[in-house]
């Protein structure tokens, strides 16, 4: 899911998705679900391999350095953290 809603927005249609097999369980594809889905994955990286590389701009890229990464990372965890208490101050 997040994959679709972060990325796509950016890479538009450099962006090809797979339908995930069926499952039976938590993260256990059906057997019968598997062979579909290795076909439309196998068809979906060859034609990633023939199609021209990206060019996405800078402005496309930049919520997906390590910088910005790290500081959706950082504000959550300092949301999630209690505050310190204050610190009195000693003479």
């Amino acid at each position: 899911p997040g994959i679709a809603s972060e990325l796509a927005p950016h890479l538009g249609e450099g962006l090809a998705l797979v339908t995930p097999p069926r499952l039976e369980g938590p993260d256990r594809p059906a057997p019968s679900a598997l062979p579909a889905f290795v076909e439309e994955l196998a068809g979906t990286l060859e034609r990633a391999l023939v199609e021209p590389p990206l060019a996405p701009s800078p402005a496309a890229l930049a919520p997906f350095t390590w910088e910005a990464v790290f500081a959706r990372i950082e504000r959550v965890w300092r949301a999630l953290l209690p505050r310190a208490p204050e610190r009195e101050e000693r003479a």
